[in-house]
């Protein structure tokens, strides 16, 4: 989703080079050759945040389908012959 990777690639670009940022992106396993443990940890909870943000718009998206289909509800439903 094209919200997800732009707040990733933005929040990551303050961790990692570019050249580091592609390999992620490319491949998960790119994260294990990161320098350190505790960079390794903090771009997973990158992932981890932009998963969750993904959600969040899935849901609006969710709600707002459920309430348009309750407006458009009619008492006396429009029948096709």
């Amino acid at each position: 989703m094209a919200v997800g990777n732009t707040w990733l690639r933005n929040e990551l670009s303050g961790l990692l080079t570019p050249e580091q940022i592609q390999g992620v992106f490319r491949s998960s396993d790119a994260i294990k050759a990161l320098p350190t443990a505790e960079l390794e940890s903090m771009v997973r909870s990158s992932f981890v945040e932009s998963f969750n943000l993904q959600m969040h718009v899935v849901l609006g998206f969710a709600v707002a389908g459920v309430f348009t289909a309750l407006l458009m509800w009619q008492r006396i439903q429009v029948r096709v012959p």
